[in-house]
């Protein structure tokens, strides 16, 4: 009798537990941000929340409100801030909230809010070598902000995508982003490994559709080499084309059709030590190449600014 009743009791306890977790899951924690949204800003404005808590992670399931309108899409989110445009139909001052799709039970604190006229939008496309937490564009990003002017780099990166996939992605990309004056592609490091081996001609072409989309789009194009590989990833990297290949076949092309082109490659190699920019694997960026992939990009972007 002792134990049917302890059973019975740790099983209503469980049920207990089990419907608040449910109910906090299903209801989420909606937490406002003591920041307004000023008169000033305007529809398509950035408005970047940053991170309330140092040098913590932000959560990765997060979502925002201005009163009770969504932004047309979350532009980019990293540890450190989300960025957001601010949508259509707000009148006067607006209060913003986050929502977090997980449940947290303390502490919330409010972030903290920069709203201002973004100048230069740059999409940076390509494929885990640009995202979608490779966060040399968050790095990008804040030296142009704090150097050139407001601006937005934002992060279209989709981890284990080849050119041709990447082609076919673009157009749902830009329609997203219609904003976008600038894009810069860091691809072809999945085709050129020796499981696939795309054959030069194939992947030039997905270049050139993806020129022709940003064309259409009245986008100015960078074409960016993707960095060497460490002596471990080369066993990966050994039969035509290799990366070297590749890199030397987009900038022909670049050059033949005018295309501003950023010779990563060459800056990596340049560099005493530069393996230390790639981690284990030989070709994913450590935070070291991380930092010094958004040098390279800063220098090459700001004169187009």
């Amino acid at each position: 009798m002792i134990c049917r009743t302890r059973l019975r009791i740790s099983a209503r306890i469980l049920a207990w537990i089990a419907l608040l977790t449910l109910s906090a899951t299903l209801s989420g924690c909606i937490f406002f941000i003591d920041h307004i949204v000023p008169h000033h800003a305007n529809v398509g404005d950035r408005v970047a929340l940053r991170n309330p808590w140092g040098v913590e992670p932000l959560p990765n399931q997060l979502g925002v409100l201005f009163a009770n309108a969504a932004p047309p899409s979350i532009l980019s989110q990293n540890p450190t801030e989300i960025v957001v445009e601010v949508p259509a139909h707000l009148e006067g001052e607006v209060r913003v909230s986050v929502w977090l799709h997980m449940f947290l039970a303390s502490n919330l604190t409010s972030f903290r809010v920069d709203t201002e006229q973004i100048l230069h939008r740059i999409l940076a496309f390509g494929d885990s070598l640009v995202g979608p937490w490779a966060y040399h564009t968050h790095i990008l990003d804040a030296m142009l902000n704090e150097n050139v002017g407001p601006s937005l780099v934002i992060n279209e990166g989709k981890s284990g995508e080849t050119l041709s996939e990447g082609a076919q992605r673009l157009g749902h990309v830009l329609s997203l982003h219609s904003k976008v004056q600038y894009i810069y592609i860091l691809q072809g490091a999945n085709d050129v490994s020796d499981e696939r081996n795309t054959p030069i001609g194939q992947m030039l072409a997905s270049v050139e559709q993806m020129m022709d989309q940003a064309s259409a789009h009245s986008l100015y194009p960078i074409l960016v080499s993707v960095p060497p590989r460490t002596r471990q990833a080369l066993l990966y990297d050994q039969t035509w084309p290799t990366t070297e290949d590749w890199n030397d076949a987009l900038r022909d092309y670049a050059f033949a059709n005018g295309i501003d082109w950023v010779d990563l490659h060459q800056a990596f190699v340049t560099q005493p030590g530069w393996e230390s920019f790639l981690d284990e694997d030989g070709l994913h960026l450590t935070t070291e190449g991380q930092e010094f992939v958004a040098e390279v990009l800063y220098s090459a972007v700001t004169p187009l600014l």
